[in-house]
């Protein structure tokens, strides 16, 4: 019976090791970071109606620090041990890494596609909405809701959605109705980041 016990406390050690503890400031600073990344790019969304062009490079450099953030978070709510940080860190990077490569042969390389500027835009916002949206079936559950932001605010930017039963009185005045819908969809997109933070099991 002791060898028993022993054996169970044993098997219990790994598990324990497993699911890495994340305190309040862990969790804070990751909530800062994807403020960050909704306050960035509600801002290129907001601009490109007034200088697309001149936005463009904020989105390349958005593709850039979107990847970078969900590599750190996720990492954070992976496993310990080489097998499973590890295999994390290859998956992401590879994911990332795939997304950065299509976008700069699309868009970048020579002989990409003849696009124009809003053609362009459209096309980056949505290959990495996508990419976002794989990322966070996968790995991390925020991701999901910043890529649904994402390819949500490409499609309003073309009048594919429907926004007409959605209340903004409240900000007449202030803005146009598609930079209030932007704007608080940005909010509400940090509302549930912060809910699948506290509410999703640790992987």
């Amino acid at each position: 019976m002791k060898t028993t016990g022993s054996s169970d406390s044993t098997a219990t050690q790994p598990a324990a090791a497993a699911a890495p503890a994340r305190g309040l400031g862990g969790r804070f600073w990751e909530w800062v970071a994807f403020a960050i990344l909704y306050a960035l790019a509600a801002g290129g969304l907001l601009f490109m109606n007034t200088d697309a062009g001149a936005t463009q490079p904020l989105w390349q450099v958005l593709v850039g620090i979107v990847a970078v953030v969900a590599i750190l978070a996720g990492w954070s709510r992976s496993r310990r041990g080489v097998g499973g940080r590890l295999g994390y860190l290859i998956k992401s990077l590879l994911h990332w890494g795939a997304l950065i490569l299509v976008l700069y042969l699309l868009l970048l390389h020579d002989g990409h596609l003849a696009l124009d500027v809003d053609g362009s835009w459209r096309l980056l916002v949505y290959v990495l909405g996508l990419g976002c949206l794989l990322a966070g079936l996968h790995h991390d559950a925020r991701m999901f809701f910043f890529g649904l932001y994402l390819v949500g605010a490409g499609l309003l930017s073309q009048g594919l959605l429907d926004t007409s039963r959605i209340d903004i009185s409240l900000a007449e005045g202030f803005s146009s109705p598609e930079q209030t819908i932007i704007i608080g969809a940005a909010l509400l997109g940090l509302l549930l980041t912060a809910v699948a933070d506290l509410f999703r099991a640790k992987r």
